[in-house]
């Protein structure tokens, strides 16, 4: 019988830096409540960072936002946190996904002015 695989979400509790956040918006809910949103600032280009804690084997990344589709949203991968690479995000039915399996510690979501807000940040691995 083949070994069946499951996706869980790593991102799930785990530290959570900004940019920017306007008072009662925080980014450290981005990871943990869908229900409460994170909202920068807007004096700038913003970011939102999510440390995994080691490199994890990452299979795919949905991000959800108050956007709409053709926003100026970036999806940043880094082993160490200082070099990043882009991560091409597609629109789906309510927020932008990107799947390829790689392996990295950090994820920024990165936007030009004028960005709305981010819900949720999911981030997936295969469970062992």
């Amino acid at each position: 019988m083949p070994k069946t695989e499951y996706l869980y979400d790593t991102a799930a509790c785990r530290p959570v830096f900004a940019s920017s956040s306007r008072t009662g918006y925080e980014a450290k809910y981005v990871t943990v409540d869908a229900s409460q949103t994170w909202i920068p600032e807007g004096k700038a280009e913003e970011w939102v960072m999510v440390d995994l804690e080691g490199a994890r084997s990452i299979q795919s990344i949905e991000v959800y936002t108050e956007a709409c589709a053709g926003e100026n949203l970036q999806i940043l991968l880094s082993k160490d946190g200082e070099t990043f690479e882009t991560a091409s995000a597609l629109w789906q039915s309510g927020h932008y996904e990107w799947k390829q399996k790689c392996e990295y510690r950090y994820v920024k979501v990165f936007w030009k002015p004028d960005m709305k807000a981010v819900k949720q940040i999911c981030i997936f691995e295969k469970s062992e």
